[in-house]
């Protein structure tokens, strides 16, 4: 488990405390003076040469602290844009001859460190007509993460994905050493090609957002053991069924979908497929003013149903006497129906 969420227990950011953002300063001065492209440059590299002096000084202390105490480092959205950036210069990675200010240092940082934030802020930047979270960056150089946590950012801009890289999304390089990703308070409205490349991922949250479809890439997320999309708009699991949504992720066993906005069994009865599944919680939905909601959706669990805690609620004796009927009932309907299958290929096979 990652702790904390200081960075370096400087406060929300890595900017020196006290300091004022000189990105703030540069908006100001290009909405004065028309955009002048040498201000903007020399605020992206007051803003790196700023982090690489102190993670030079430093980022080694801080990163070997958080071997024995795991800790979310983290950056603003203007700070990994200026990273982004400052790497697209054609200039040397440090402005004096002695290297202190060397980007090389921001860069090893980002290429060691194992829990990342980038927090982003809602509306816009001081009073500047930018806003927070239009601000672009790349995390191409941070595939070492082990966690990974975006918040009050714009996460349809693919952060997952490198820019340059003209390959399908299913060709490209995954996160291979990601266990953990937090994408929840994005207002995100879909989930989209990307997340394939979270092929290691154990731990998704994707809470708070704004999805109301799953659409058909989360089957490809084969290590995850735990899902969080509580509080979107998710209406029904059916499509489950088929080869989408999370009908193929047999490694699941905690699935969060409080506060969404699904009304009937029938709609979520496909995830008594998931043969891993344990911890299942529907509070916050319509669906638990159905009557006897509880053991009709417990029973699509079938034989295991007594193992699955059902709104942090592990079946009682009565709920699973009722399961047990239940069954009984549905396989003498089954074998009925499939006598009656087996009377009429034969009473067809005597006609022909």
């Amino acid at each position: 488990m990652w702790l904390g969420i200081d960075s370096f227990g400087m406060g929300s950011t890595i900017c020196p405390a006290g300091k004022r953002s000189p990105f703030v300063i540069m908006l100001r001065g290009c909405e004065a003076g028309g955009g002048d492209h040498s201000r903007l440059l020399q605020e992206i590299h007051s803003i790196v040469d700023d982090l690489s002096v102190r993670l030079g000084g430093v980022g080694d202390e801080w990163l070997t602290s958080s071997e024995s105490s795991p800790k979310y480092f983290e950056f603003t959205p203007i700070e990994m844009h200026a990273i982004t950036e400052r790497l697209r210069l054609p200039e040397p990675t440090a402005p004096d001859p002695r290297m202190v200010a060397d980007l090389g240092n921001t860069i090893d940082f980002l290429h060691r460190v194992r829990a990342l934030k980038v927090r982003g802020a809602k509306g816009y930047v001081g009073t500047s007509n930018i806003v927070w979270n239009t601000l672009s960056y790349s995390l191409h150089f941070c595939k070492n993460l082990l966690a990974f946590w975006v918040s009050d950012s714009d996460v349809s801009r693919d952060l997952l994905l490198d820019e340059d890289d003209v390959l399908p999304v299913a060709e490209q390089e995954q996160w291979q050493c990601l266990e953990e990703a937090d994408f929840s308070f994005n207002d995100l409205k879909s989930i989209d090609e990307s997340v394939r490349l979270l092929g290691g991922v154990k731990k998704l949250n994707i809470s708070h957002n704004s999805v109301t479809e799953l659409g058909g890439y989360l089957q490809h997320l084969t290590c995850l053991t735990e899902l969080d999309l509580s509080s979107n708009g998710i209406s029904s699991v059916q499509q489950w069924n088929c080869l989408l949504g999370l009908s193929r992720i047999y490694s699941l066993e905690y699935l969060d979908l409080r506060n969404n906005a699904i009304e009937s069994v029938e709609s979520v009865y496909p995830l008594g497929s998931l043969p891993c599944l344990e911890a299942l919680y529907l509070k916050g939905n319509p669906v638990r003013k159905v009557v006897e909601y509880r053991t009709r959706l417990l029973e699509a669990f079938g034989e295991r149903n007594w193992e699955v805690r059902l709104d942090g609620k592990a079946p009682d004796d009565r709920e699973k006497d009722t399961v047990r009927l239940r069954l009984a009932l549905r396989r003498a309907r089954e074998e009925k129906e499939e006598k009656e299958r087996k009377r009429r290929e034969k009473i067809e096979e005597k006609i022909r």
